[in-house]
């Protein structure tokens, strides 16, 4: 399937299921998951040997790999996930998702205002 990058904010896009998410997950914001879990991995080892704050993981865990949430750090962008049933004229999808605001412009402290409420009830380590 071929996604189309979104370019700017309030471009939105819809999905049959989870792996065409994951699909444009990856297509978006250049990284595999395995990518992205290695980078978590190793968010978690520097913190066991304390050199970085322990909400660092938790963080990066919620903010970018956790899509069971309702907003996600894609790439550049932050997108608001809504999951349900979607009719359109092109077919039936489950899960759409919206760019809401530029995430390259965050500060590490406005990511974790973002997602508090995610972070706070994270099970990440």
């Amino acid at each position: 399937m071929k996604f189309l990058k979104v370019k700017k904010i309030g471009e939105e896009r819809y999905f049959r299921d989870d792996s065409e998410f994951y699909k444009f997950i990856k297509f978006q914001s250049g990284q595999t998951f395995d990518d992205m879990y290695r980078c978590y991995h190793m968010l978690v080892s520097e913190i066991e040997k304390g050199k970085i704050p322990s909400l660092a993981s938790k963080k990066y865990w919620e903010s970018r790999i956790n899509t069971d949430n309702d907003k996600l750090i894609i790439g550049d962008f932050l997108f608001h996930i809504y999951r349900g049933n979607f009719d359109r004229t092109s077919g039936f999808y489950t899960i759409n998702i919206l760019a809401v605001a530029k995430a390259h412009l965050y500060t590490a402290n406005d990511v974790y205002s973002i997602f508090n409420e995610e972070i706070t009830n994270s099970k990440a380590v």
